[in-house]
Formats: structure tokens, C-alpha cells, sequence
């Protein structure tokens, strides 16, 4: 999760619970904190996070089922618990799609092929093939119903960010990534 102010500052925030309750601490402090300087600094931020214009939340998740939880119920949390702004979702590390749907039926017919030893087993035959062709079909296949159901829950802009093999942390990745982060 990111926090994004007016002035062109981004605050990356720790994980789920964390990033929330860190969120929660202006409110924490109006709620109990007397009058005096603490409680109008916490008054100030609190509007600023409250305020679209000046601020507003920009939640990264990853293509797979429990990120994908965590961020449906995330936002729900800002919006409807602290009413702050989601400015936008942010999906990072989709993978190609390799498969069609009806290619990754057949590749994951045989449960074998996904057993804990199967790449051990299978290494130097053509079953390899196989075996790593089901692990990626079964990995697409999390990856497209985690994509569709916060494509149905999270009505929000959202930018999915391919996931990099050869350019992760290389000047050349960066530059793939701010492309599609619009930079």
C-alpha cells in the first residue's frame, strides 16, 4: 500500500494490517488525545487524508489468492471504516499468459504431475516438460480467477504490472515499470 500526497510524495506502507493501523493513528489521536499541539497536528493530517485533492491511497497487490483477499478487504476497510480516497490499484508481477483456458484443463488432468516430487522424478525425461508446463498452467489459472475477482470487487484505475525475469533490478526493468506506471 501507498500512501500519495499533493505534493508528490509517496509513503510506502508496511503490509495489510500494518499499513491500516498505521493509517488509523491521526484518527487514534483525535479520538483521545486533549487539545494542544499533537491533536491539531493529527487534525491536520487527517483532513489532508481525507481530502482526494491533496492525498489518497494507491493499494499494490499481487496476482494470487490471499494478496488478493487481503486487498478486496483492505479497501473496504479505507473506504468505508476511515472513508479515506483509493486512488488506484496496482497488480504487480502478472506473468504472460502461456495457456488458453482448455490448455490448462489438460495440463492439469494428471494430478501427478503436480506432486512435490515430480520435477525430481521426471528430471532429464520428457515428462519434465510436462511437469513444469502444469506448474505454470496451475499458476496462470490462480493468476486469472485472482485478476477476475478484483476486476469484480475493487472498482478502481488499475495498473498490471508484468512480472520480470531477466530485468528485475536492472536499469532496464525500471524503465519497463515506469512505462506502465505512466513515467
Amino acid at each position: 500500500m501507498i500512501l500519495a500526497s499533493a505534493c508528490r510524495s509517496l509513503f510506502d506502507a508496511p503490509a495489510t494490517g500494518h499499513g491500516l493501523d498505521m493509517l488509523r493513528v491521526p484518527k487514534v489521536i483525535l479520538d483521545v488525545v486533549p487539545p494542544g499541539v499533537l491533536r491539531r497536528d493529527a487534525d491536520a493530517a487527517w483532513a489532508m487524508f481525507r481530502d482526494a485533492k491533496q492525498s489518497g491511497v494507491v493499494v499494490v497487490t499481487l496476482p494470487e489468492e490471499m494478496p488478493a483477499t487481503e486487498t478486496i478487504e483492505l479497501i473496504s476497510a479505507i473506504r468505508g471504516e476511515l472513508g479515506l480516497p483509493v486512488l488506484q490499484a496496482v497488480v504487480n508481477g502478472v506473468l504472460p499468459q502461456l495457456f488458453s483456458a482448455s490448455e490448462r484443463v489438460e495440463l492439469l488432468r494428471d494430478p501427478a504431475l503436480l506432486d512435490v516430487d515430480a520435477p525430481y522424478t521426471s528430471a532429464g525425461t520428457t515428462t519434465s516438460a510436462l511437469v513444469a508446463g502444469a506448474r505454470r498452467a496451475i499458476r496462470e489459472r490462480v493468476q486469472a480467477e485472482s485478476l477476475e475477482r478484483l476486476k469484480r470487487s475493487v472498482e478502481l484505475p488499475t495498473v498490471y504490472l508484468p512480472f520480470l525475469f531477466d530485468e528485475a533490478s536492472t536499469v532496464q526493468g525500471t524503465r519497463i515499470l515506469a512505462k506502465h506506471l505512466g513515467g
